[in-house]
Formats: structure tokens, C-alpha cells, sequence
């Protein structure tokens, strides 16, 4: 995420969910682009969801090499045995050390419209920064109607 200074007002811009101005938060969705007026943001939240399915497919080709690898050891073929037998291990305990999650970011304005960026955990700093700077942002607005109001 990068942020600009621009006429003496701060603007978070990341090329991959879209950007923050002072007044409004504009999400790129591929080719859309969707203007959202700070105020009328009421929630911003961030869902972390592991994928499971990742991890158990990785296993089974894991196991499956190690299976490879036993049955090359059989017919004593030395070269595939040691192959696989690296690469099913490197799989096997990849899968169960490494969790493999998505992001959604969740925007829902005060006129119940719901806005949402997705993002993969290759994109996980970015989404997270994004998203601390909406609720920055919003936390500010709110802060500053509720003083103005009193």
C-alpha cells in the first residue's frame, strides 16, 4: 500500500483493492469501480477463512509420492526412489505445517449496501493495511460528526 500526499491531504492507493481519500474510499473490482462516502460507512470488517481443502489435497499428494517412492525402491530404481521420497516428504510436511487462508473485506454502508474485496493470503499484508486504514478513517469521521453534533 502506498500512500501520497496530495494538496496537503493523505491518500492510501493500493493498484490491487483501490484507494482512500479524505471523503471517500474507491474499490477496484477488475474492470468496477465503486465510489464510497466515508460518512456513510457504518461497519468495516475483515473475515480471515482457512482453506482446509489446500492442506488435505497437498497431503494426499504427499502420501502419494511416498507411495511412488516405496514402490521404486522395490524395483530398485535409485534415482526415482530418492526423488520422490524428498519430494513427498517436502509435501507431506508442508501440509501440515502451512495454513492456507483467504481475506474478504466487508464494507456495509448505513443504506444497507454491502461492499466486498476478496483477496488470497498472497495479498494478505495489502487487504490488512486497507482495511486498517478504512477503520482509521471511519473511526475519524464518526469521531468528528459526533463532536460537530454536540
Amino acid at each position: 500500500m502506498t500512500t501520497l500526499k496530495n494538496n496537503n491531504q493523505l491518500v492510501h492507493f493500493s493498484k490491487k483493492f483501490g484507494l482512500i481519500t479524505p471523503n471517500q474510499v474507491i474499490l477496484i473490482n477488475g474492470t468496477q469501480q465503486e465510489s464510497i462516502d466515508l460518512e456513510s460507512i457504518s461497519t468495516v470488517n475483515l473475515f480471515k477463512k482457512r482453506i482446509f481443502s489446500v492442506n488435505l489435497l497437498l497431503f494426499a499428494a504427499g502420501i502419494l509420492f511416498l507411495a511412488v517412492a516405496y514402490f521404486s525402491y522395490i524395483i530398485n530404481d535409485s534415482m526415482l526412489f530418492w526423488s520422490t521420497l524428498a519430494i513427498g516428504s517436502i509435501m507431506t510436511s508442508y501440509s501440515l505445517v502451512h495454513k492456507f487462508h483467504s481475506y474478504r473485506l466487508v464494507i456495509l454502508e448505513k443504506n444497507k449496501a454491502v461492499h466486498e474485496v476478496k483477496a488470497t493470503q498472497f495479498h494478505r499484508k495489502c487487504i490488512k493495511e486497507f482495511y486498517a486504514s478504512i477503520h482509521h478513517k471511519t473511526v475519524k469521521a464518526k469521531r468528528k460528526n459526533k463532536v460537530m453534533a454536540e
